[in-house]
């Protein structure tokens, strides 16, 4: 049997956002319903438990809409929980977040429990128009002053940025944005069909190929401002395979990413799933371990699609030692099942990647 593992959990500690982005994959993001303390006090015992079984530090991911708009104090609460686990090493806490309500007191924060910060921002100003309130209007300025206070307390942020339509022909503006920015890592995605976000900013192949094509030639030339997350990969996955052997992995584990919403509800594979449709939900914290439901991980209908999905894809894709099969949310957004293989997102964020990057390598060497 595939063996099932994970070393971060996604928390969703709020179901609203204070922004109201045109791609955003959430439903409900417009309604408040906070996490409970006691959601939190049962998974800290469960999670001390675990480690003291399997010991390993474990990443909580606070993310799902706006997590600053659980409050700061509220929020101090839930991470109050795990101040044990936390003090031990047995533990890390990372966000999530558009910085709009980054203030001192969340520095602070952040600061004393050493959070990984993660930035939503699409690039310039031009670049991140579907970045906007529930008014229509931008935020662009707004999240800057957020990355400002992080400055301003040295803590260290990423960046998660979405390309859409806006972006996909200005890798070169794009990147020098980000170079200019002062964070630590880049993390791209090309807007994809997901959630509630059933229509896209058409991208095809072609043009995502030019875009890494012309990132990676951008970036080659100024690696030492910032790590590219993509790039890293690539780099990686070619120190494994050559040309002419490109399954030489052959991914046998699942990284299942559990995934716990305010009601202690679970849901594996990708975090997406768990306000999209209650079928996906596998089980309660509060009524069982999250540990007990993961042993039963082969019963999960949606994850035996996903396998055998992966199985397609490792049968009929050139790619698959990159990628190991895809991702589960746009399997099942783009497919209508997770038994499947290609999507769009495959070929524009995987393939056209692979495809702009290699010819540029090769040709270096």
């Amino acid at each position: 049997m595939r063996k099932y593992w994970y070393n971060q959990i996604v928390l969703q500690p709020c179901t609203a956002c204070n922004i109201n982005c045109n791609y955003c994959y959430l439903k409900g993001r417009n309604r408040q319903t906070l996490m409970s303390k006691e959601v939190a006090n049962i998974l800290a015992m469960q999670l001390a438990e675990d480690v003291t079984t399997k010991p390993r530090k474990i990443e909580l991911i606070w993310h799902g809409s706006e997590p600053l708009t659980t409050g700061i104090q509220h929020f101090t609460d839930l991470l109050s929980s795990f101040d044990n686990l936390f003090a031990k090493g047995y533990i890390r806490h990372s966000i999530q977040t558009n910085a709009i309500l980054i203030n001192e007191e969340w520095c602070k924060l952040f600061s004393k429990y050493k959070f990984n910060i993660g930035v939503s921002i699409d690039g310039t100003e031009e670049m991140n128009q579907n970045r906007v309130d529930w008014a229509g209007k931008t935020t662009f300025k707004k999240t800057l002053n957020g990355i400002k206070k992080l400055k301003e307390y040295n803590i260290p942020f990423d960046i998660i940025a979405v390309v859409s339509k806006s972006g996909i022909h200005k890798a070169k503006e794009f990147y020098n944005f980000f170079k200019n920015l002062g964070l630590r890592h880049l993390n791209i995605n090309i807007e994809e069909k997901e959630g509630v976000n059933q229509n896209p900013s058409f991208i095809d192949y072609e043009d995502a190929k030019e875009f890494w094509a012309e990132l990676f030639i951008e970036w080659q030339q100024n690696s030492n401002f910032i790590r590219v997350r993509e790039f890293d990969k690539v780099i990686r996955w070619l120190g494994t395979v050559t040309n002419n052997n490109k399954k030489i992995e052959q991914h046998t584990k699942v990284n299942i990413w559990p995934t716990i919403a305010t009601n202690g509800d679970i849901c594996v594979l990708s975090p997406e799933l768990i306000t999209f449709d209650t079928k996906f939900i596998i089980g309660n914290i509060l009524n069982s371990t999250l540990m007990s439901y993961i042993e039963q991980c082969n019963t999960i209908w949606y994850l035996r699609d996903y396998e055998n999905g992966r199985k397609k894809c490792s049968e009929t894709c050139d790619y698959y030692s990159f990628c190991g099969g895809g991702y589960a949310s746009n399997k099942y957004h783009e497919n209508n099942t997770m038994n499947s293989a290609e999507t769009t997102y495959c070929k524009n964020a995987r393939k056209a990647l692979i495809d702009g990057v290699l010819p540029i390598v090769l040709k270096s060497k």
